[in-house]
């Protein structure tokens, strides 16, 4: 995991030099679906940092935090994820920006709430939807929703929501129409 998280960052600084980079901040919810021991939803944050190949894809990597899950076997557990995801911008660069995203997660937990109680970890692809809102070319507001699927969860799904502000810098990038 560590590996992965070194390698998604030295790509992401390189990057900085290329062309132009983001960084997101963002507060939401995690709810979890089927197949886990998790229930309710929780309140989690999130970062992100990304960079753009292409005026229209994105390649970013982020971590998210859920300090209070509630479990139905353990009580409360904290999880974290991180995930590797690609943006696909449907309109290209607008003031109103929706986006498609798909990419793979990792999550962990404090205690044993994957698998029906049986593993602290799981992993899997996920997608998404999403939109900018952008006030200004270097400021903008994001939300979007996401599901992950839990590969060795059986039947296992967790679901995010979540909305903040994103900053861009380098690169020429695109003007808003």
């Amino acid at each position: 995991m560590r590996k992965a998280i070194m390698s998604a960052a030295i790509a992401l600084a390189g990057a900085a030099f290329a062309g132009e980079v983001y960084f997101d901040a963002a507060g939401g919810m995690l709810f979890p679906g089927g197949g886990s021991a998790l229930r309710n939803g929780a309140a989690a944050a999130a970062l992100r940092a990304g960079t753009y190949v292409a005026d229209d894809l994105a390649f970013e990597a982020s971590c998210l935090s859920a300090p209070h899950v509630s479990s139905t076997t353990r009580g409360h557990a904290a999880v974290t994820g991180a995930s590797a995801d690609m943006l696909w911008h449907v309109f290209g660069y607008e003031r109103f920006d929706p986006f498609l995203v798909a990419g793979a997660h990792s999550l962990f937990a404090a205690k044993h709430v994957f698998a029906d109680g049986s593993r602290r970890a799981a992993f899997g692809p996920e997608a998404g939807i999403g939109f900018f809102y952008h006030l200004t070319d270097e400021a903008s507001i994001r939300f979007d929703a996401r599901a992950s699927m839990l590969v060795d969860d059986p039947c296992g799904m967790v679901y995010s929501v979540c909305g903040g502000i994103q900053f861009s810098f380098g690169g020429g990038g695109a003007e808003m129409e």
